[in-house]
């Protein structure tokens, strides 16, 4: 029989650190060895004045006359011991929930924990059952236990709250029960504390001591595992020395490698855990001035910081000074002072914080001290800064949208002491809008005085995008001030302040708007589709007289547009006027999707007034716009097409194969009355169709022009073929073969005779012309131009010179006093063959080279043949074509059969190359 007995119950305080109190309970209830209380809570709530006597007692009555269950309430009393040190407080000075060891506030850790419900113990002992606490601080409020028993109930804390518990405590007992009490309480506390241990960092190197100080050391060449620094893009690749910085109160430091003990390119940083870049407070590469010595100035909060010295590439020695400062109130960005309009606030940047602005990141030079104000623009107005330089020492302000803003909105310099410098900020909403100035001194060691005041003005109506004016054509002009604009456009943020307007254009049309600025300062106007463009449009510059800015419709719909309108200058205001002054319908041919046929023999008279079109984006595109015209040329043809001014402005005609053609075919323009000529040659078997644009060589004056369509010859092209070489030996020829003047390097003949007419890409020629650099060319009966010598060899076909080309090996050669160029006719009428040979000119790319070769022309079959007689060196890449062009090219060099460029092994001895007309 076993006897129950209970506990009178007593008012306790609920433990302070429940989290030891419930394991014990726990491990004490699952072994069967307490009381039927349920609950920890209540256990607890009971056990206050319950010492081991009270508990003892029980067991001292006459009731438990049980030896095995007096042995069994025996082994259960040092349990019922630990539970009720576990609802004991913690010793005074522990954290509240880690240990005796640790330094810092008592920890009044939230667990929101709730038990479900019931828990089953398997009954094997020692308890497997482990509660993991993560050891993230603030503490998760879950403690491990090792499942062992007895547990010491020791916490270990290593100075560093880990949050991690460490029971070690060992059980014998097994334990059957099952615990079918349910756990409701919620632990409602919340973790403060605060862990004031340096944070963990590989290469910790020294410790840092303030108001001044200064450090030595030598960076090593192995790099630790710090994060690279945020302040440039370089990888840094040396080691990193690492030093603690202890900070008791709010205090200013400056940090500086610039001196002459520093021999190595170096950066800083201040961090609050050194390997992790997320927590860093300031940075610096080569700030110094120098290109390779940094600085860094910052206000610090009370708390343990970690100094990173950093290195470029090469390892070696610095030195680091250290200094501090009582940081003025208004030091950094968050505590920046407010400004009151139309008040003068006076400053200095002596006691300023963070050498950058808030919207720049240092890059190299860097400023003095800085210090924050702020001013909150009333809704639909404008705040102007006025910034004064009040001492000898010249001061630079930024504004910016926020604390967190990564670009300014505007920056200006002082120059002179007594001068003021302006930016201003508009804010166009219905609500207030507040801005930051940032002021820092232009010195890193000598502090600015200065004056700022802030004068505030009402906004235009149409400062903002969505309320624009609306301007109608042929109405006179709308004045403005860029003084009363509103914030730009989000892409366009370079501009200070716009204004806005709108205008509508009908359906193929061209509206034309003028802006004239009144005063000294220019404006720029940028024309939108929308408020919110994806990029910032291209913008045109007002003038004293007016700019044209035509803005076309090539739609069969209306459009509406936006006119933005600023100053030309972030800091000086415009005045500035604007007119939609003319809507113009466009011609039927304005569009390139809408030309105008021209037939072959037609002609076309052309205005290009205001009527005309968008010009093509190839080509000459700083000429005036222009109207469009197609012609189709058959197959293997070439017609003529003739462009004359009609008055004294000259006209520009682009030949393109399509609207959006990245290249002309012909690009050419008048330059006297006389006109010229673009032959357009179709040299595949299928017809071709061709754009012409037409338009005034000028964006401002119109021209008039005709254009004129030739009819449709046939074009004769080349076919190559190799045929075994056989070279004519002139020493034979009869009559004697003829020597001719060209000697020396770039030489060329004059216009000479040939012995018989020949059909070279269709135009009947009669005279030929050779240079020493291995080519001739064919002139047509009746054709003007002069013979080339040029040694620079290029591709075929080409409109370049030289054209109506026999580039039989055209290279960079001399005829020596050894060589000559000579010609020679074989045969009998009607089969005679016209011969030129340059014979043992010098290949002036290969020292000491020399080369035999012909080019023959054929008598009524126009054929024509290059032979290759003799080479100095068969193999060699220059003598066989590595430097040197093979082909055969018409006059226009429309049109041509290229054999080689630049190409070795292109010719031999053996075979020789014939151009076969068709």
């Amino acid at each position: 029989m076993v006897q129950t007995y209970s506990v009178p119950p007593k008012h306790g305080q609920f433990p302070h650190s429940p989290n030891a109190s419930s394991q014990a309970f726990s491990i004490a209830r699952r072994f069967g060895k307490l009381p039927p209380i349920h609950g920890f809570e209540t256990f607890c709530s009971r056990r206050a004045a319950l010492d081991i006597q009270t508990l003892v007692a029980p067991l001292q009555a006459p009731l438990f006359i049980d030896e095995d269950i007096v042995k069994a309430q025996l082994r259960y009393l040092p349990l019922l011991a630990l539970a009720i040190a576990a609802c004991s407080p913690p010793p005074a000075g522990n954290d509240g929930g880690d240990g005796a060891t640790d330094s810092t506030p008592a920890d009044t850790r939230t667990d929101s924990r709730t038990d479900t419900g019931t828990t089953t113990d398997t009954g094997v002992d020692p308890d497997t059952g482990v509660v993991t606490d993560s050891g993230v601080d603030p503490d998760t409020g879950v403690v491990t236990d090792s499942g062992v028993d007895p547990d010491t109930g020791v916490v270990t804390d290593s100075g560093i709250d880990s949050g991690v518990v460490v029971d070690s405590g060992i059980d014998t007992g097994v334990d059957t029960g099952v615990d079918t009490g349910v756990d409701t309480g919620v632990d409602t506390g919340v973790d403060t504390g605060v862990d004031s241990g340096v944070p963990m960092c590989p290469a910790m190197t020294g410790t840092l001591t303030l108001p001044m100080g200064m450090v030595t050391g030598t960076l090593p060449m192995t790099p630790n595992a710090i994060n690279n620094v945020s302040c440039t893009t370089n990888t840094f690749q040396t080691g990193e020395h690492v030093y603690a910085l202890n900070v008791a109160t709010r205090t200013g430091v400056v940090l500086s490698t610039a001196n002459a003990a520093t021999t190595t390119d170096t950066s800083l940083v201040i961090r609050r855990t050194c390997n992790d870049i997320g927590t860093e407070i300031a940075c610096d590469d080569d700030g110094a001035n120098d290109g390779t010595k940094s600085y860094v100035r910052a206000v610090l909060e009370p708390g343990m910081y970690s100094v990173i010295v950093d290195g470029f590439r090469t390892a070696g020695p610095y030195q680091l000074d250290v200094s501090s400062f009582t940081p003025a109130a208004n030091a950094t960005c968050a505590s920046a002072t407010a400004l009151t309009a139309a008040m003068a606030t006076m400053g200095t940047t002596a006691n300023g914080g963070s050498t950058n602005s808030p919207c720049r990141t240092s890059t190299g030079t860097i400023n003095g001290g800085q210090v924050y104000y702020s001013f909150a623009i009333p809704a639909n107005s404008r705040v102007n800064f006025a910034v004064t330089a009040t001492g000898m020492q010249n001061v630079r302000a930024y504004l910016t949208d926020s604390c967190t803003a990564t670009t300014c909105a505007g920056s200006n310099t002082t120059s002179t002491m007594g001068t003021a410098v302006n930016l201003g900020a508009s804010n166009s909403t219905a609500a207030p809008r507040t801005v930051i100035l940032a002021i820092s001194s232009t010195s890193l060691t000598t502090a600015g005085d200065f004056s700022i005041t802030p004068t505030v003005t009402a906004l235009a109506a149409n400062a903002a995008c969505a309320a624009p004016t609306a301007l109608t054509a042929g109405a006179a002009a709308v004045n403005g001030n860029t003084d009363t604009g509103g914030s730009p456009v989000s892409s366009c943020t370079a501009d200070a302040t716009e204004l806005f307007y709108t205008a509508t254009i009908p359906a193929n049309s061209r509206g034309t708007f003028t802006l004239t600025h009144t005063g000294t300062q220019s404006a720029r106007v940028r024309v939108l589709d929308n408020c919110a463009p994806a990029s910032c449009p291209t913008s045109t510059t007002s003038s004293t007289t007016g700019v044209a800015i035509p803005v076309d419709n090539t739609t069969a719909s209306a459009r509406t547009v936006i006119l933005a309108v600023a100053s030309n200058s972030t800091s000086t205001a415009s005045t500035f006027g604007i007119a939609h002054t003319s809507n113009t319908m466009f011609a039927a041919n304005a569009a390139c999707s809408a030309p105008i046929v021209v037939a072959p023999g037609a002609s076309a008279m052309i205005d290009t007034m205001a009527a005309a079109g968008t010009r093509p984006i190839v080509c000459n595109t700083a000429d005036g716009d222009v109207l469009y015209y197609s012609v189709t040329i058959p197959a293997r043809s070439s017609i003529p097409v003739t462009l004359t001014r009609g008055g004294t402005q000259d006209a520009r005609m682009r030949v393109l194969d399509s609207c959006t053609a990245t290249s002309c075919a012909a690009n050419v323009a008048t330059t006297s009355a006389t006109g010229v000529t673009a032959s357009i040659d179709n040299t595949t078997a299928a017809a071709r169709t061709v754009l012409i644009a037409v338009g005034s060589t000028s964006t401002s004056t119109p021209a008039t022009a005709t254009l004129a369509v030739g009819t449709a010859t046939p074009i004769v092209t080349y076919t190559e073929s190799m045929t075994p070489a056989m070279c004519d030996d002139l020493t034979m020829a009869s009559p004697a073969a003829v020597v001719l003047g060209a000697t020396g390097d770039d030489a060329t003949t004059a216009r000479l005779a040939l012995p018989f007419n020949v059909s070279f890409f269709g135009a009947v020629s009669n005279e030929f012309s050779a240079s020493t650099n291995g080519f001739a060319q064919i002139w047509a009966m009746g054709s003007t131009g002069t013979p080339s010598s040029t040694f620079t060899n290029a591709v075929i076909p080409s409109t370049a010179a030289p054209n109506n080309l026999l580039a039989v090996f055209w290279d960079d050669l001399e005829v020596t006093a050894s060589a000559n160029i000579r010609t020679a006719t074989f045969g009998g009428m009607p089969n005679r063959r016209f011969v030129i040979e340059w014979n043992n000119v010098l290949n002036r790319n290969a020292t000491g080279s020399t080369m035999r070769f012909q080019a023959k022309l054929f008598e009524g079959t126009n054929v024509v043949e290059y032979h290759y007689c003799a080479l100095s060196d068969a193999a060699s890449p220059v003598l066989t074509g590595n430097s040197a062009t093979i082909g055969i090219e018409n006059a226009a060099g429309s049109n041509g059969t290229q054999h080689s460029n630049n190409t070795a092994m292109s010719i031999t001895l053996a075979n020789a190359i014939r151009y076969t007309p068709m």
